[in-house]
């Protein structure tokens, strides 16, 4: 079988495992995907916008926009008019954002593990650093 095609398939099969698992905490792969970016994002001394967010998690600003929409709505994360650009809107996770972040991250943890458990834990690391280096050999 192709390796391209496996590891789409590979993905699509983790992604609507995640999403599922993601689904029981009122949220989705992608909403969970803005939580992360504006967790990693946060410690920058530069504003986050929802443009910024959708080149971190590589999406189309009007997919992120709504994403972020939704998110505001369940008071996970906040939106400021910034007070440098009128037309920009400057995005940081709330207190109720961050600690969904970190059950998010506890259910993408649980939920890979299941996923990974046919294999035995040195095939995992073995897999875990061969993706790794494809991934910072080929990001763009």
């Amino acid at each position: 079988m192709n390796t391209a095609y496996l590891l789409m398939e590979t993905a699509k099969q983790l992604k609507h495992q995640l999403n599922f698992a993601l689904s029981k905490e009122g949220t989705t792969a992608q909403q969970w995907a803005v939580l992360e970016a504006l967790d990693r994002l946060a410690p920058a001394s530069s504003p986050i916008t929802a443009a910024r967010v959708a080149a971190e998690i590589d999406s189309d600003r009007q997919t992120t926009a709504a994403v972020v929409l939704r998110l505001a709505d369940k008071g996970w994360l906040s939106r400021t008019p910034s007070t440098e650009d009128k037309r920009a809107i400057v995005l940081a996770l709330t207190t109720a954002g961050k600690a969904k972040v970190a059950a998010l991250q506890t259910v993408a943890s649980r939920t890979l593990t299941t996923f990974l458990h046919p294999l035995p834990a040195a095939q995992q690391e073995q897999l875990t650093d061969m993706l790794t280096q494809l991934l910072e050999e080929n990001h763009d």
